[in-house]
């Protein structure tokens, strides 16, 4: 009952907003968002206010929560650990704010922090049990909370964790880090609420933690040196590894659900397990687990709020858009040009040269696509556990011969046999590199203003390959190469630097090195030879961290679909790859973006090209060997088609033709009944005269209107509207003037006879039209006229078959078929308006046919100055669409041979661009101009 009430208030107030004049609208919807926003939390003025990164994360500003006070009494414990007990008093203040009643954990040092502990902390009002322990100086401040604590605070429903943090070791970079952390998640007793009441509402919310401190890099958001100790816990855990960058409380501070937890909790760590405190600024298990703080929970079904910081605001959860986006060349060239840098080094790999990947190894899946099924087995069993024991064995880094040695003892091939495998190897990772252009840019102008360029990598490939790599790319003028597989030790080691160093005979403090990977190209580097270094983000991380991006790479399905990572790896590589030029307003690393060109590789490229596959496969299945692109949208998918197919075998024949609805349907008509057919499609609100031209070419005189109208046909100022085949009011019309239309039919028969004859259509035993869609309006006409079947492919259908015809007609829907969405929440039909709009050509629309002095001749509407206007627009839209398939088809020429553009990431980037317009309009769409005289709506935009 209660629930229907609150429906007809909620319609009720719906009506009146509507009532309002337009321009107060705005206005009173954000009150009403203020009022009531439990009623608005799925609208896109609120979705718009919260950052989503998919799995789970929300980056949330805090102050804009209503909360509810929470009133039932749960297990709530606080842990504190307390190093520096000249903070205590920052910790009471504080937890002297919680207003209700917790239990509370406090680790120390020695004697005389306890028993200050214990003075304080007695005066808590709201502290029910108070347990301070002495605890060793292992393990920060997490080994106390799981080997001391852990067995007990596990038996808590929710958990806090706070600590007397004061970083020591970076000479005051991080000053105010706890201070900021403290006040994030406490600060006054309102907020406490907000934290407490967010965890309680929301059953799946396993932990809330501050945004990355303002301060710190963003790259510290990645593993660093504690790879190794995490991918250790994370397999005790039966929890897959995450590579790349990932959101967790930097600084170890937060509140939690413990069953979010109860996996690390569930390792049992032990003092033992943390090593003696000796000042490691990184690389501890400590560290480890402070990452897998963030990671455990969305591993294992639980969501994650971040706090947002509101002082100085960042959209980025990792600050990428304060940090790295703000970039521009002056910031590397002035960090190059000081006069005691005499080397500039660069990584090769993902810095200099970039895959379409988004994981590097996976060209090993490619690799073994060249390869036939035995074959394929045994590299995938054997290929890395070949390098690891080749590595081990030697005790150095190794080349890709030495791999290929151990490959062989492996697999028991032939050396025959084991050679062409290497050499397919090494031709797919020729053929995957591409230049970083921004980056050889400052290479050349380091080596202008006299800098000594050093290229050093970790990398298994022979120095004969490398340099094939770098050379066929432009990348000549460099000084000297030290490669890993060459010298036999690396980079993240440490030991590739020391030997570079030692071998140009120069200090940390000469060399600028640039690279990207955070590890062993800018902490260790940094920390342990002075060198400066710059950070250049792989651009699959930085997709990664922006929110359109995250939704397309992180789904399921592409972590072993190469078509799927390869499609998205395109659009990864074209548009994320600078190094500067961004700035948080700028378009380039929006992946649905109002610059057309952008919008077209995006969006229109993946979604024509990956349809275009699917139209060679289909045809292939049904026989089909000719096909009909249907203007004027056809027109671009034609140009597509014929990019793509073009180097393939045994592909459809393509052909343009121009038809039109008016074109066609009225030449077929040869009785009443096909009139009723066309009357009754949907008209908008229009004139009739417009109606009675548009559907059937009938122009009347004044003379007849005057005899319609006093034969009560039609009121004339009577505006007509036609929905859901109701056509009552205007079949008394049609019926009078069914003689003025069947004349007109034939008459124009003949013409549109001779130009299908000419186009070929009718000579063909196997043809099929092409077209956006849907329930095949031309294609049934076409039939009606022709003696053979002509078959229709379309990018979404509404109708399993075509009414009225008797011949075995196929009708097939790629995206959407029968108005069955053959991928999840499919918008292709849902919002088919847009992608008509973007499918639109410049092309005026076909009237009719007509013969005059024996010849055959088209009769076109003309262009409006409006829709003339729009070219400009529309020819940059379409440029990206085809650059986009010229760089899939130079991928499946020179890489991977079986690259078909996937039809799931195409209808999830259509998918996806269509539901950012609920929150903001694009300006290509609303530039696009598109006539709709046919349904009456004029020009539409």
């Amino acid at each position: 009952m209660k629930k229907k009430i609150k429906k007809a208030i909620r319609n009720y107030f719906r009506k009146l907003y509507y009532i309002f004049p337009e321009r107060w609208r705005p206005n009173l919807l954000a009150w009403a968002i203020k009022i009531h926003p439990s009623w608005f939390k799925n609208h896109p003025k609120v979705l718009n206010k919260k950052i989503y990164y998919g799995n789970g994360i929300l980056l949330l500003n805090i102050d804009i929560y209503k909360y509810k006070p929470v009133l039932k009494s749960y297990k709530l414990a606080i842990h504190c650990h307390i190093f520096y007990i000249d903070l205590i008093s920052e910790f009471i203040d504080h937890l002297s704010k919680i207003p209700f009643r917790f239990d509370l954990f406090v680790s120390v040092p020695d004697k005389d922090s306890q028993q200050r502990c214990q003075i304080y902390m007695s005066k808590l009002k709201n502290a029910y049990e108070i347990n301070i322990k002495i605890v060793p100086n292992r393990g920060r401040d997490l080994a106390p909370m799981f080997a001391e604590f852990g067995q007990q605070l596990k038996q808590y429903d929710y958990l806090v964790h706070l600590h007397s943090k004061k970083s020591i070791y970076n000479k005051g970079v991080t000053d105010g880090w706890r201070s900021y952390l403290f006040n994030s998640l406490f600060g006054s007793a309102a907020n406490i609420q907000k934290i407490y009441s967010l965890l309680i509402e929301n059953n799946n919310l396993g932990i809330i933690y501050p945004q990355i401190y303002h301060r710190l890099p963003y790259f510290a958001c990645t593993w660093l040196a504690n790879k190794s100790q995490g991918q250790k816990l994370l397999t005790r855990m039966q929890l897959p590894m995450i590579n790349g960058y990932f959101n967790y409380p930097v600084g170890s501070m937060f509140w939690a659900k413990t069953n979010a937890l109860m996996p690390l909790f569930d390792l049992n760590l032990k003092w033992e397990d943390f090593p003696e405190e000796r000042g490691q600024t990184d690389g501890t298990l400590a560290h480890a687990l402070e990452r897998l703080l963030g990671i455990v929970p969305p591993l294992t079904g639980y969501n994650s709020v971040i706090i947002q910081d509101l002082k100085y605001p960042a959209w980025s959860s990792f600050r990428i858009d304060t940090q790295y986006l703000t970039r521009d060349i002056q910031f590397y060239k002035s960090k190059i040009n000081k006069e005691k840098v005499k080397v500039v080094a660069f990584d090769i790999f993902d810095t200099l040269l970039v895959r379409p990947l988004l994981n590097p190894d996976h060209t090993k899946k490619i690799i073994s696509q060249y390869l036939d099924d035995e074959y394929r087995m045994i590299f995938k069993k054997y290929r890395v556990v070949a390098e690891t024991q080749a590595r081990s064995s030697k005790g150095k880094d190794v080349s890709l011969n030495e791999i290929y040695v151990q490959f062989k003892n492996l697999s028991q091939l032939t050396d025959n046999q084991v050679q062409q495998i290497q050499k397919i190897e090494e031709r797919v990772e020729l053929a995957s590199v591409s230049p970083r252009y921004d980056v050889i840019e400052l290479m050349q102008f380091a080596k202008n203003i006299g800098k000594k360029i050093i290229l050093i990598s970790d990398m298994f490939l022979s120095r004969e390959i490398v340099e094939r790599m770098l050379s066929q790319h432009g990348i000549t003028e460099w000084h000297n190469l030290y490669l890993s597989s060459e010298t036999g030790v690396r980079k993240d080691t440490g030991e590739l630097y020391k030997y570079m160093l030692n071998k140009e005979d120069i200090t940390g403090r000469e060399v600028v090195m640039i690279g990207d990977n955070e590890r062993s190209d800018i902490q260790l580097p940094t920390d342990e030879f002075g060198i400066k270094c710059i950070h250049i983000l792989r651009a699959a991380d930085l997709a990664c961290a922006l929110p359109d991006y995250f939704k397309i790479i992180k789904s399921d399905l592409n972590q072993d679909n190469i078509n799927n990572e390869l499609t998205i790896g395109l659009l990864v590589r074209k548009n994320l790859n600078n190094i500067y030029g961004y700035n948080n307003s700028s378009e380039k690393f929006k992946l649905f973006s109002s610059n057309p060109y952008q919008l077209g590789y995006n969006v229109l490229g993946p979604v024509v090209s990956a349809f275009c596959q699917w139209l060679i496969e289909q045809a292939q299945t049904d026989h089909i060997n000719e096909l009909y692109f249907l203007a004027r949208e056809g027109k671009l998918v034609k140009q597509i088609y014929d990019l793509w197919s073009s180097p393939q075998k045994n592909t459809p024949q393509s052909h343009y033709l121009q038809v039109s609805r008016r074109c066609v349907t009225v030449p077929a008509i040869n009785s009443f009944e096909d009139i009723i057919d066309i009357a009754e499609k949907n008209y908008c609100e229009n004139s009739i005269q417009n109606y009675l031209i548009e559907r059937f070419g009938l122009i009347l005189d004044a003379e007849r209107w005057k005899n319609i109208y006093q034969k009560n046909l039609w009121d004339k100022d009577k505006k007509l509207i036609i929905k859901q085949k109701q056509i009552d009011h205007i079949k008394p019309l049609l019926e009078y003037l069914q003689t003025d239309i069947l004349s007109l039919a034939q008459t124009e028969k003949q013409p549109l006879m001779t130009y299908l004859k000419k186009s070929g259509l009718f000579s063909s035993k196997s043809s099929a039209v092409v077209d956006v869609g849907y329930s095949g309006t031309i294609q049934q006409a076409l039939n009606k006229l022709s003696i053979q079947p002509i078959h229709g492919y379309y990018f979404a259908t509404i109708i399993p078959n075509i009414e009225g015809i008797t011949k075995d007609i196929k009708i097939k829907g790629c995206y959407v078929n029968n108005l069955a969405n053959l991928y999840p929440d499919s918008q292709i039909f849902a919002r088919s308006f847009e992608l008509e709009k973007l499918l639109s050509a410049d092309d005026t629309q076909i009237i009719k046919y007509c013969i005059n002095d024996d010849m055959l001749k088209g009769e076109f509407k003309n262009l409006s100055d409006r829709e003339l206007a729009t070219r400009p627009i529309r020819n940059a839209l379409q440029q990206g669409a085809i650059d986009f398939v010229k760089d899939a088809v130079n991928l499946r020429k020179n890489l991977y041979f079986d690259f078909k553009p996937s039809l799931f990431i195409a209808d999830s980037l259509y998918k996806n661009f269509c539901l950012t317009l609920r929150i903001k309009k694009n300006k290509v769409l609303e530039n696009l101009i598109l006539d709709d005289d046919y349904c009456g709506r004029g020009l539409v935009s």
